[in-house]
């Protein structure tokens, strides 16, 4: 908080408007990992102010996706859909496909948390076929996880689990035990929904050595 804050009067102080922004967002990540959302809100508000007076695209988009997720941890699914359309239609304004692909995957997210399943499909969708168009194996494996999810809270567990034994696969392959964990325990939770105890058991199991080695308590907990 020091550095940002040190930075941001030696922007005002040179009139550099675009660091000055980039040191608002850089004080709002501090405040959001301090979890003080509101003054992390603020920050990237006044970050966002300058951006678009400068008419600065990728920052625009860091900070439309920094409070999009925000709101989203903060269950203000709608406000953070609006923030995640501005990505996404921001991305499509300059033809970046692996930005659309991630655009489709949060508004996914936004969908899915408020309950509309239908959107939340095509958006995965869209997002899953970009990325195997360009080859991205961490980006495959995050739209799966996320038609994973869909497909639980639709109680389609058959489905579910063939979406999320590849997104595990996709995450062995890029060695990521972090998100292996995660859809490793979400894999078991379809195999409870499939009334299948041994693969349950044995599955959330392996969830939570993978927990282990990337040394989360919250991934332990939820194994």
């Amino acid at each position: 908080m020091y550095y940002f804050s040190k930075g941001l009067l030696l922007a005002k102080e040179k009139n550099a408007p675009s660091q000055e922004a980039r040191a608002y967002v850089g004080i709002g990540y501090t405040y959001d990992r301090l979890d003080n959302p509101k003054a992390a809100i603020e920050n990237y508000k006044l970050a966002l102010k300058i951006f678009k007076k400068l008419n600065h695209q990728r920052g625009l988009n860091q900070t439309h996706i920094n409070l999009g997720s925000i709101y989203f941890d903060l269950s203000e699914y709608k406000i953070a859909e609006n923030y995640f359309m501005e990505v996404l239609k921001s991305y499509q304004k300059m033809k970046d496909q692996r930005g659309i692909a991630y655009g489709n995957f949060i508004l996914g997210n936004t969908s899915r948390a408020l309950n509309k399943d239908e959107e939340a499909y095509n958006y995965y969708s869209k997002s899953l076929s970009i990325r195997e168009k360009l080859g991205d194996i961490n980006g495959i494996a995050l739209a799966n996880f996320g038609l994973g999810e869909l497909y639980l809270q639709q109680k389609k567990y058959s489905e579910a689990e063939k979406v999320l034994l590849i997104a595990v696969e996709n995450n062995i392959t890029l060695n990521n035990t972090y998100q292996e964990a995660v859809a490793l325990t979400s894999l078991a939770k379809a195999y409870v929904g499939l009334k299948d105890a041994a693969k349950a058991n044995q599955t959330a199991q392996l969830a939570y050595k993978k927990a282990q080695l990337a040394n989360s308590k919250g991934l332990r907990l939820n194994a």
